[in-house]
């Protein structure tokens, strides 16, 4: 956890690569790593730190539980609202690992050449089989044509959606993603509560406030002593 001071500064980046995805790039962390913290998770010595761990992402996880854990009674939050953020965490989980099986596991290699076999083989066949049940010259090629392109078209488009994160184009911005979400962070933890204390007045405006306080109580005695005089 950093102070305020550090997050104050300018966002420090790192170099995030991974043998999941293809891409490799700036990643946006609030603040900057202090030197402890630094030794901690780059100590390869220690079996507890971050770089002799396979697993960082449920590493960091366990520790926010122990680290909630070790907040609960100092906070006094009632459980079922902390349960809520047990409940957030699973499912930041839940998602994560449902990523990771769409990165790890790749489409059938043999199902794919089969898919491209027979690709090839109605792009050949359809022309001839449009030329014999179409008696038209324009309407038989155009036919075959944008049939064919259109079966093409969805396999490319399976290609492209097989894998999510990579870097390009067409993929997930996930970089984009995770540098809205620390702005988010960022503007919330550097946010401020509106304050009750009602805004301070300068001396003047204390002396006007008080002398139009004593004009209500004036007319507000003359309210009042005019019905005795009628009695």
């Amino acid at each position: 956890v950093h102070s305020r001071a550090d997050v104050d500064e300018e966002m420090t980046s790192i170099v995030l690569t991974s043998s999941n995805v293809t891409w490799s790039s700036d990643l946006v962390i609030l603040g900057a790593l202090s030197y402890d913290e630094k030794t901690a998770m780059d100590d390869i010595y220690d079996p507890g730190s971050m770089t002799t761990q396979p697993d960082r992402v449920h590493l960091l996880t366990q520790w926010i539980n122990e680290d909630i854990n070790e907040l609960v009674p100092l906070v006094g939050i009632p459980p079922p609202i902390m349960s809520r953020c047990y409940q957030e965490l699973s499912n930041g989980m839940l998602g994560f690992n449902q990523a990771t099986k769409m990165a790890d596991i790749p489409f059938p290699f043999p199902f794919l050449q089969l898919m491209e076999l027979l690709l090839v083989c109605y792009s050949a066949l359809l022309p001839i089989y449009a030329a014999q049940f179409t008696s038209g010259l324009f309407l038989s090629p155009c036919l075959a044509t944008i049939v064919s392109l259109s079966f093409w078209s969805l396999s490319e488009i399976s290609r492209e959606l097989e894998t999510p994160f990579a870097d390009g184009p067409n993929q997930l911005p996930v970089i984009d993603m995770h540098e809205r979400f620390v702005e988010v962070l960022r503007s919330i933890f550097l946010s401020r509560r509106p304050t009750d204390e009602p805004p301070a007045t300068s001396a003047k405006g204390d002396a006007s406030d008080g002398e139009d306080l004593e004009e209500q109580d004036e007319i507000s005695t003359d309210s009042h002593q005019e019905p005795k005089k009628a009695l």
